[in-house]
């Protein structure tokens, strides 16, 4: 069962968090030096071998990567840390279990690189944003209300993959399903969306798949309320003939 994995990796990361000192961990991040995109590539590489080995779930190492982000571990080492949750062998053998053994490979492989490669993009992102703290230093950089316009713009960024991958038509017939007023709120989140990314393109698509699906959905109504006439105009002809 899955729970069972799950507390044989509570077991394991509880025993080598006792018994194997954080000294230990933190001298693995200066093998490369301790600065540089070497420190920080091999900080992020390393940092997702630690994550894997040390059996941590997404909410025990946390407090982990507080420890490695106040010794002065890469900011992208410690995020690859938290993204290497995904492939801690309790999961990995879930994967195995539920999918097989090829798809556990793939899934291990892919998370991997992905860890490493996010953990890398971040970092630098963050520092050319001026968004990474001094190291130690805990408090957050980025503002309050920055999730607001996350929310908004990557909304538009999904109605563009949507519309890309399945085409204006085969959502209509879903939209036809969703309440009128979910289409409006998913309308005036595009529209936000590309205001406040000032009309790039990738939400421009988004706006324009929201206004084709909203045509679309708009047009086959009014085919079914012209079918529905028609029926009942020629279930009254019947009644008419059977009297």
């Amino acid at each position: 069962m899955l729970w069972h994995d799950i507390a044989l990796g509570f077991l394991i990361a509880g025993a080598l968090e006792a018994f194997v000192p954080r000294s230990v961990w933190l001298e693995l991040f200066t093998v490369a030096g301790a600065s540089g995109p070497t420190w920080v590539v091999a900080s992020v590489v390393i940092a997702t071998l630690v994550g894997v080995v040390t059996f941590l779930c997404s909410v025990g190492n946390v407090p982990f990567a507080l420890v490695l982000w106040n010794n002065g571990v890469a900011f992208g080492g410690v995020l690859a840390f938290i993204y290497a949750d995904l492939i801690i062998p309790p999961l990995v053998s879930a994967y195995r279990r539920y999918y097989g053994t090829r798809m556990a490979a793939t899934l291990f492989v892919v998370l991997f690189v992905a860890s490493v490669v996010a953990g890398v993009a971040v970092h630098y992102l963050f520092d050319l944003a001026s968004l990474i703290p001094p190291s130690g230093v805990t408090d957050g950089t980025a503002p309050d209300w920055y999730t607001l316009p996350l929310n908004l713009v990557f909304t538009g960024v999904f109605l563009a993959e949507l519309y890309v991958t399945y085409g204006a038509r085969r959502l209509a017939t879903v939209a036809l399903r969703v309440p009128a007023a979910g289409v409006t709120a998913l309308t005036v989140a595009a529209m936000a969306a590309g205001f406040l990314a000032g009309g790039s393109e990738t939400v421009r698509v988004g706006a324009a798949a929201t206004t084709d699906l909203l045509d679309i959905a708009a047009g086959r109504l009014r085919e079914r309320r012209d079918d529905l006439a028609a029926w009942t105009a020629d279930a009254r002809t019947r009644v008419r003939e059977l009297d």
